[in-house]
Formats: structure tokens, C-alpha cells, sequence
């Protein structure tokens, strides 16, 4: 699968810092409604042990947009997606680092895509992160 904009700066950077990881990751008890395997854009390994996931969500995580879902219905379905993979994360007590588009200029070395703000916390995180968006009126 080709790479987004803010997915090539992440592979780069853990290229360039030798950190193991696999892209496209999956787990064989984590699939949609649809039965299809959800994917997280990356994971980190040590000594072949899951360390940490990283998604990197570009705006149609956070705001529905007729480029990547036709309906409000699909950005829904995405939305409960995400919202899965932040559960399973959670449930399963692996680190996951949700980065938002926005920051994407922010990204330089390893240290900035492990940063404690893009940690999810909660079920809620990419939800949080679009309202505060909305607030801010940066939407």
C-alpha cells in the first residue's frame, strides 16, 4: 500500500534511527464489522516483541471529507474503526501513538512520534482530538 505524506516522514525517521517495525500491522482478533483484519500503520518491535503501534491520522480521521468517504455514513464506519483500534490497544496494554495531521512538520526524530501527547489514554482519543479541533476552529 502507498505511503501518505505524513506515513513516509515516520518511515524515514525510523529508518534513519534503525528501529524495527512492520507497516500495515494486524491482529488476527481485531477485525471490522465486515470481518476484515483492521490494520495499524505501524508497529514497533524489540527482540520480536510489540512495543508500541503508531497510527498517523490525516484530517479524514477527524472531519468527513467526500475524497475518502463518499458518505457520512463510511466517515461514521472509519470513525467506529479508529475507535476499535484504540480499544484493543488499550485492552491489550500496547502503546499507541495517534499523530494528527497537523503536526506532521513536527516529526523530526523518534522521540516526536513517541511523544506522551499522541499517547491514547481512552476508547475517546481520536473523538477528543476533532473536538478540540472544532473548537479551536483549526478545522
Amino acid at each position: 500500500m502507498k505511503a501518505s505524506q505524513g506515513e513516509q516522514r515516520i518511515i524515514n525517521i525510523l529508518k534513519k534511527e534503525k528501529k524495527k517495525f512492520e507497516r500495515e500491522y494486524s491482529f488476527s482478533n481485531l477485525k471490522s464489522y465486515k470481518g476484515r483484519k483492521l490494520r495499524f500503520d505501524f508497529a514497533l518491535f524489540e527482540e520480536d516483541k510489540i512495543i508500541s503501534l503508531i497510527e498517523f491520522q490525516g484530517r479524514q480521521h477527524y472531519i468527513y471529507n467526500k475524497h475518502f468517504t463518499k458518505t457520512s455514513a463510511q466517515f461514521l464506519y472509519r470513525q467506529e474503526m479508529d475507535l476499535r483500534k484504540c480499544q484493543y490497544a488499550l485492552a491489550n496494554n500496547i502503546p499507541l501513538y495517534c499523530i494528527p495531521y497537523y503536526d506532521l512538520d513536527k516529526l523530526n526524530k523518534y522521540e516526536d512520534l513517541i511523544n506522551p501527547k499522541y499517547l491514547v489514554k481512552n476508547k475517546w482519543h481520536n473523538h477528543n482530538v476533532a473536538f478540540d479541533l472544532r473548537k479551536s476552529k483549526k478545522l
